[in-house]
């Protein structure tokens, strides 16, 4: 119980015991003052009516007339004559009816007293006389008052708590406030209390209380505008003033690792189609506005969607986490999202009209669902979308295609490598001059349903399943199966954990001796999410056995933090390979210190999802020697 609730109980109770017992007390005395009244009217009535009685000469029928007339009169009960021996002359009474309930009669107990007095005939003396009063009067009088006191009880109780209660919160609203304020800094709200009470000891802790909480506001501020800039300067875009790609994989993590709501939800993609022409026909300052123009309406659409983050990861594609959504609700968020979109470019860019058009593509993801298998679905619908002219909504279909169990992913990836269910993708490295130098090659799963699983969706369940090493065999077997290629090299990922194992590096290493004969060179893909897991010292012995076998090797999914560019001295690969978001995201400062560092050692750096070839003169500048353009 509070202290407020417990201060008000004791004050009510205890007003309503003052309350009641001055009640109480008043009530009782009337009951006595009434009393007494019966008896005085009882005694007064017997006197004067044997007075009367003694006037009539002993005629017993005259004073029988007289005590008719008293008892008709209706404040007198009983009227009984008895002579000196005891016998009864007569006795006069009348039945009486009252409203008053049998309960209040109890407890009143106002009992009618009998008067009594002496009749004479002269010096004679005629009986005794005995006169009852008429309670009943006094007994509805009493009910009434009775009533009366009651309601004055409930009355005034009622208005004495309430006295009470607005009283003590006015006393007790500065503890209020410092509660108010202790949970406030717990929610980064900082309240300070103006009005001082006038108690001494409140004003002692309201004061301790306010400056308290000043100094954990300028910490906050101080801390705020420092974490601030350095999100602004690593994870924000320059040109929306949205979250990067950076951020928008930090918040992926955070959310899909989440034991509430956040933790499922829809990835929902935005791009523009055709911005190469746009920047021909409008400038690239222009087409920079219309960037500008849809971040801003894209966080007014989910603006009202709890914790839902708006990120642009790359120079034509925006991102939405919308956690708590599902695939018909994001549907229908895509659908305004396009309707809006589509009525910004026709009224403020209709030069472009014809040109520009915004696909929509989205896919739900799940609880600790790795990242990957969530943006290789959204990456499907994107193309798919882009072969459809015009503004386009695709939803990536997952939920038929992929395995819900270990057991079902491992039947899934053993029975499509055994009955060759797998398509190859091929991507096509080329220099700044269109030459091209060598080819990626990844599998997607065909399903027997006809859906496609692409390989960064299945990537993690071959870790997990232990099933790389057939993956990398299937691989290898399939590139020494055609007859002809269209590059003589061929980059292929291989986690580092396999080349740490005895077997499966011992297999690589023939199949590339195989492959040599006919003239093709394997480039080894190393994750650089591998590489941040072990120490230099293993690092550097696998480098070495790599180098030693004159096997040629790689870095993909290149972060370039600043631990990784020093291992890069240790291990020396021949390239690293790095998505173009990342790159053109970095700040300029710590682009202009990579690219020279990469070019010291003699690395290259190769990009990958680029959407306009024209867009690699640019990267070039920056310091991009290798090119993926995505088709």
């Amino acid at each position: 119980m509070t202290l407020f609730r417990q201060i008000n109980a004791v004050f009510s109770i205890i007003l309503l015991l003052v309350l009641g017992t001055v009640l109480g007390i008043g009530f009782i005395d009337s009951r006595h003052y009434i009393q007494n009244e019966l008896f005085t009217k009882a005694q007064d009535t017997a006197t004067s009516l044997s007075l009367m009685m003694s006037q009539a000469g002993g005629d017993i029928r005259a004073m029988s007339k007289m005590a008719d007339a008293v008892v008709e009169s209706g404040r007198i009960r009983k009227v009984v004559l008895q002579d000196p021996y005891g016998n009864t002359l007569f006795e006069k009474s009348r039945e009486v009816k009252t409203d008053v309930p049998a309960w209040f009669v109890q407890v009143a107990d106002l009992s009618a007293d009998t008067a009594v007095a002496e009749v004479f005939d002269k010096w004679r003396v005629v009986g005794l006389l005995s006169v009852q009063a008429d309670n009943t009067e006094a007994l509805n009088y009493l009910y009434a008052f009775f009533k009366k006191i009651l309601l004055i009880f409930l009355i005034g109780g009622a208005l004495g708590a309430l006295f009470i209660y607005i009283l003590l919160r006015m006393i007790l609203e500065p503890l209020k406030t410092v509660i108010r304020q202790a949970e406030g800094v717990l929610h980064n709200r900082f309240i300070i209390q103006r009005d001082l009470p006038s108690t001494v000891e409140l004003k002692h802790v309201t004061m301790a209380m306010n400056q308290m909480v000043q100094r954990m506001k300028k910490g906050h501020e101080t801390l705020s505008s420092v974490m601030a800039k350095n999100r602004e300067l690593e994870y924000i875009d320059p040109l929306t003033k949205v979250g990067n790609r950076r951020f928008f994989m930090i918040k992926y993590d955070e959310y899909s690792n989440a034991d509430d709501n956040r933790a499922w939800g829809v990835v929902q993609a935005v791009r523009l189609a055709d911005v190469h022409e746009a920047n021909k026909i409008i400038g690239f300052d222009r087409v920079d506005q219309i960037y500008r123009k849809i971040a801003q309406r894209l966080l007014q659409k989910i603006r009202n969607i709890d914790d839902a983050s708006c990120f642009r990861v790359s120079g034509t594609e925006f991102v939405m986490l919308l956690p708590s959504l599902d695939t018909e609700q994001a549907r229908a968020l895509a659908h305004e999202i396009v309707k809006d979109l589509r009525e910004l470019i026709d009224r403020d860019y209709p030069e472009v009209s014809d040109t520009l058009f915004a696909d929509i593509a989205m896919a739900a993801y799940e609880q600790r669902e790795p990242i990957g298998q969530v943006l290789s679905s959204v990456d499907l619908a994107l193309n798919e979308a882009l072969y459809q002219n015009g503004d386009a909504i695709v939803v990536a279909k997952r939920e038929s295609a992929l395995p819900r169990s270990k057991v079902a992913w491992r039947s899934l990836l053993e029975a499509s490598m055994k009955e060759h269910r797998m398509e190859p993708v091929w991507e096509d490295v080329h220099a700044l001059d269109r030459h091209k130098l060598f080819a990626s090659l990844t599998f997607d799963i065909v399903t027997e349903e006809g859906e496609r699983i692409p390989y960064r969706t299945y990537l993690s369940m071959l870790l997990l399943l232990d099933l790389f090493p057939k993956y990398i065999a299937y691989t290898l077997d399939y590139i020494d199966s055609l007859p002809i290629l269209r590059n003589n090299r061929i980059a292929v990922e291989y986690p580092l954990t396999c080349l740490a194992s005895p077997a499966p590096f011992k297999m690589l290493k023939e199949h590339i001796r195989r492959l040599e004969k006919r003239g093709i060179e394997l480039i080894i893909e190393i994750p650089e999410s591998d590489l941040s897991k072990i120490d230099t010292a293993t690092l550097k012995q696998i480098a070495e056995e790599l180098h030693r076998e004159k096997l040629a090797f790689a870095i993909s999914r290149f972060d370039a933090d600043s631990d990784t560019v020093e291992l890069l001295k240790t291990v020396r690969p021949e390239y690293v390979k790095m998505y173009v978001g990342q790159f053109t995201d970095m700040s300029d400062s710590f682009r202009d210190s990579l690219t020279p560092i990469l070019k010291t050692l003699g690395i290259k750096l190769l990009l990958h999802g680029i959407d306009d070839e024209h867009d690699i003169h640019v990267l070039n500048r920056q310091g991009a020697d290798y090119f993926i353009i995505r088709h």
